[in-house]
C-alpha cells in the first residue's frame, strides 16, 4: 500500500471520529439548551411548595419544605442527625421574618429578625452563555432514567455554575427541567415541587 493511500484513509477515519464528537456534543448542547429554557417559566413563578430531603453517608436526614406565595414565604427545616431532632421554621409575612427554634433541650422564637429567607428555583445546568454552555457539553456525559415516575436526563461533568462536574451527578426533569435528585461525594438530595396557578 502507498504511503498516499494510508494517508488519505487515516484522514477519513479522523474526520469520521471529530464528525461524530461534533454531532454528539451538538446534541447534548440541545438538550442542555431546551432544560435551561423549560426551567426559566417556572423560575417566575410566586406560587409553588418544594420539599428536598438530604441524606448524607451516615444516614443522617434533612428535610426542608418551602412554600411560597406572592410576596409571603415559610421555610421548614428538619435536621435529624445522631438521633436529635431539630427543627427550624422562618415565616416571612412580606415585611418581617420570624424565626422559631425547636430542639429537644429548648424551643427559641425570634420575632422580626432582620433575616431574609432566599430560597429560589435554581438553574443547575447554568452557564455564562451559549458558548459557555457549548463548550461544557464535550465532556458532559447525558443519558436518559426514570426516577419515581418522572423521565429524567442523568447529566454528569457537566460544569455549571452551581455544581461540581466530577463529584455529582443530577438528575432533571425531561419536561420542565426541575432538578429531581443529585448525588454528591457524601450525600444525595431529593426533591419535589407543587405549582399553583392561583
Amino acid at each position: 500500500m502507498n504511503k498516499n493511500k494510508v494517508l488519505k484513509i487515516l484522514i477519513i477515519i479522523v474526520s469520521i471520529i471529530i464528525l461524530c464528537i461534533l454531532i454528539n456534543t451538538i446534541r447534548k448542547f440541545i438538550i442542555i439548551s431546551k432544560l435551561q429554557n423549560e426551567l426559566s417559566e417556572y423560575s417566575k413563578s410566586t406560587n409553588y411548595y418544594t420539599k428536598t430531603t438530604i441524606i448524607d453517608n451516615e444516614q443522617n436526614k434533612v428535610i426542608m419544605e418551602y412554600y411560597k406565595k406572592d410576596n409571603k414565604q415559610m421555610v421548614k427545616i428538619q435536621k435529624m442527625e445522631n438521633n436529635s431532632l431539630a427543627t427550624t421554621l422562618m415565616y416571612d409575612n412580606g415585611s418581617t421574618v420570624n424565626i422559631y427554634l425547636e430542639t429537644e433541650q429548648q424551643k427559641v422564637a425570634k420575632i422580626d429578625s432582620g433575616m431574609n429567607i432566599n430560597v429560589n428555583l435554581y438553574n443547575h445546568l447554568e452557564s455564562y452563555n451559549s458558548w459557555n454552555t457549548f463548550c461544557n457539553c464535550f465532556l458532559a456525559n447525558i443519558k436518559s432514567e426514570n426516577v419515581d415516575g418522572n423521565d429524567c436526563y442523568v447529566i454528569k461533568n457537566f460544569n455549571s455554575l452551581t455544581s461540581l462536574p466530577e463529584k455529582s451527578k443530577i438528575y432533571v426533569n425531561k419536561e420542565n427541567g426541575l432538578l429531581i435528585k443529585s448525588i454528591e461525594e457524601s450525600q444525595t438530595t431529593n426533591k419535589t415541587y407543587e405549582f399553583r396557578k392561583c
